[in-house]
């Protein structure tokens, strides 16, 4: 192997640890992110939403749970399944959680995405998107679960659900903070950057 080309910080990792033996021989491409999902997010709506083509049996028993449960009294759950990419965005701009159901992941763009567009995060990082729950979980606004640890989904959802009850400004300004973070990270330019470092 000359050289290895890959997406998130925990693949580089395990590639220049385990595979190749040396940074040298490993590259990390920054994701850019595309700018429609950069414009300032407009008002949100008590809206949760997930895709369940990832991983589809756990996010069928989660959103069974919340379903059956008291947690959707006031909010609505809305999967995203086969619709246009703008219409993603969309959802993703005036939804308030996104639920992740993606592993593995080699970055966990759906992830990436719903950050940029101003979504706390729940769920699966995938491994590979783990960078991206540790720059939002900074800020409260993600919790990472273990594969398969649909109770502390439902917990998670729960205590983001009361944190935006109890502190419905806070918790904007921290996705706003959030989504800063994200763009300037995850952009054109850096992409460009990785892309001639590499």
């Amino acid at each position: 192997i000359k050289h290895v080309f890959c997406v998130s910080q925990y693949d580089h990792h395990f590639l220049s640890s385990y595979i190749c033996k040396n940074d040298e021989s490993v590259s990390c491409i920054v994701n850019g992110l595309e700018e429609s999902l950069f414009m300032p997010f407009s008002a949100k709506l008590k809206q949760i939403i997930y895709m369940p083509r990832k991983n589809y049996f756990d996010a069928s028993v989660v959103s069974s749970m919340m379903q059956s449960s008291n947690l959707l009294s006031d909010w609505t759950l809305f999967p995203i399944n086969g619709i246009p990419h703008e219409d993603v965005v969309s959802y993703m701009r005036s939804s308030l959680l996104f639920l992740s159901f993606g592993h593995p992941e080699g970055f966990g763009l759906p992830v990436a995405e719903a950050l940029a567009s101003g979504c706390a995060v729940v769920g699966y990082s995938g491994l590979g998107g783990r960078e991206l729950f540790d720059l939002a979980s900074q800020y409260r606004m993600a919790e990472e679960i273990s594969l398969g640890d649909w109770s502390s989904f439902i917990k998670a959802v729960q205590d983001f659900q009361l944190s935006y009850e109890l502190y419905p400004v806070s918790v904007i300004n921290s996705l706003t903070s959030v989504a800063r973070d994200i763009q300037s990270k995850y952009n054109f330019q850096a992409m460009i950057g990785s892309v001639l470092h590499a």
